[in-house]
């Protein structure tokens, strides 16, 4: 935990609302007045008053960001907007990925979700701005180097697009890679020492070009970055900037991507799954995902454009429909097959449900009746019972596991076991529970790096059913480093072991009920 996370959590402590503990840690940098901090605060505690609205810790970081970001021009007030928009979008979409919410009342667990404590929120939200202030340093030392002349610095703008190229901290880590990969490498010290920053129109695109004299971008580091996601927090960074600020990805765009990953992935690409079927509505917002199911035109569209350039089979999973009550995944998928896709996955919910309520499998027989390419069924499989049951039910040709796998990766051995006709092995034991869930918080730090806050909810649908689990739920929802979660899961371990001692069950293995 950082400095300003810990001095954030103290404010609360004394008494601070979310808001107010984490804009008055940054206020100083930020050339605001502490107290004025405070007073624009108040109001925004508990949800803005009563719990129901959004988490006044969000509302900090993104009262922060707007600080830090926005050139305050106010004869001028539409100069940085869109990009500050666009860095709060990204923010909350962390925090919703990372909470499920940014409503305080559902994160205080009074809608029945686990409790996400005010001091993880206001820890988290610190470190979002942390992350930009970084950020902010070095676009400001890249100035000073190119002020202190170490290379040139080149602009080649078309005309008109001077507004473009100044979008805050758009184009930082791309020129932050030509200074670390480019000329800071070259190994001829002599060799003249360049980065040239281009900016076209084509078409209705905007192009932007960053070359420089050293060393280049690697094809596995862009796969790295882009289809692995492992390293590169820079470049992704710009790749949503963009998407959260321009709009929407067009077909030509995916069938590029997609002759690209197949090239990365040769051998090892088994097949191109298009996902529309995602609900989230950071995704459906945008027009990606489910919404997608509202435009079978533009998504036939996708899927002729993606089959037009790759060799492996295509297939695209999607949902029952989209509002509730109006099933449309029988002609949809018939539109994907006309389009070429090599096969559907249809989930059994509506886009509209999200996650509540039971899925339909009656949709998965009535998909299979409507095309005669493959359909895997999808949808709350969390027995290798389920599984069987589903494949009778629907005549489905395969089962896809999502959700049910959360906590629980056992699961895809108990479902191999039951559709072969094989006993089910049995449970996991708890030690084999905190074994694996140390593996998976070891395995994504060294993926992702020591922060690895998002195996909080990972770790919570390991330790489900566990012996002291409801205690090391807050332990775990201040955990940061791979460290930190091991110390909770010895701490784990050891409970379980004196419970067992003292209550001798007859077996330790449990079954994770909440991962649905």
């Amino acid at each position: 935990m950082t400095e300003k996370q810990q001095k954030a959590i103290e404010l609360h402590g004394k008494g601070y609302n979310c808001f107010q503990s984490v804009a008055c840690v940054f206020a100083p940098e930020l050339d605001v007045d502490e107290v004025t901090a405070f007073r624009m605060g108040e109001g925004f505690g508990l949800g803005m008053g009563d719990m129901s609205q959004t988490c006044g810790a969000i509302t900090g970081a993104v009262a922060c960001m707007g600080l830090l970001n926005s050139a305050g021009d106010l004869d001028a007030p539409n100069t940085t907007k869109r990009a500050t928009m666009g860095l709060a979008s990204i923010l909350t979409a962390r925090f919703l990925a990372e909470h499920g919410s940014c409503i305080c009342q559902v994160l205080k667990g009074r809608t029945g979700c686990p409790v996400v404590p005010c001091d993880t929120c206001i820890a988290d939200c610190v470190g979002y701005v942390e992350e930009e202030l970084k950020n902010a340093a070095a676009y400001m030392n890249l100035q000073l180097e190119l002020h202190d002349n170490n290379f040139q610095f080149e602009k080649d703008i078309e005309e008109g697009l001077e507004e473009f190229v100044t979008i805050n901290l758009m184009l930082q880590p791309l020129l932050e890679n030509a200074v670390k990969h480019g000329v800071d490498k070259l190994r001829d010290k002599s060799a003249k020492r360049l980065i040239r920053l281009t900016a076209r129109r084509e078409g209705g695109d905007l192009r932007f070009t960053v070359y420089n004299t050293g060393s280049v971008i690697q094809p596995q580091v862009l796969r790295s970055v882009f289809v692995e996601k492992t390293q590169g927090y820079g470049l992704r960074n710009v790749d949503e900037r963009i998407r959260l600020l321009f709009g929407e990805i067009e077909p030509e765009v995916m069938a590029s991507q997609a002759a690209w990953i197949e090239d990365e992935m040769g051998e090892s690409l088994a097949y191109l799954d298009i996902n529309m079927g995602c609900p989230a509505r950071k995704i459906v917002s945008k027009g990606d995902g489910s919404a997608l199911m509202k435009e079978p035109d533009l998504a036939a569209s996708v899927v002729r454009a993606v089959k037009g350039v790759v060799e492996h089979p295509v297939t695209v999973k999607f949902r029952r429909g989209w509002a509730e009550g109006d099933e449309t995944a029988p002609a949809f998928a018939r539109r994907m097959e006309e389009a070429g896709a090599d096969g559907v996955t249809v989930h059994g919910r509506f886009a509209e449900q999200l996650y509540r309520g039971s899925a339909d499998w009656g949709v998965i027989a009535r998909v299979r009746e409507a095309v005669s390419v493959p359909v895997v069924g999808n949808g709350d499989i969390r027995s290798g019972a389920d599984a069987m049951r589903m494949a009778v039910e629907t005549g489905c040709d395969a089962v896809m596991i999502a959700r049910g796998a959360e906590g629980n990766p056992w699961l895809f051995s108990q479902v191999q076991a039951a559709l072969a006709g094989e006993p089910e092995p049995a449970p996991p034991t708890v030690e084999e529970r905190i074994a694996m869930a140390r593996r998976h918080a070891h395995l994504l730090a060294e993926r992702e790096g020591r922060n690895i806050v998002r195996m909080r909810k990972h770790a919570m649908w390991y330790m489900a059913g566990l012996p002291g689990a409801a205690t090391a739920r807050g332990k775990i929802n201040a955990c940061i480093t791979p460290e930190d979660f091991d110390k909770v899961f010895d701490e784990l371990l050891a409970f379980a072991a004196a419970h067992d001692s003292a209550h001798n069950p007859a077996s330790s293995a449990f079954v994770n009920k909440e991962a649905n």
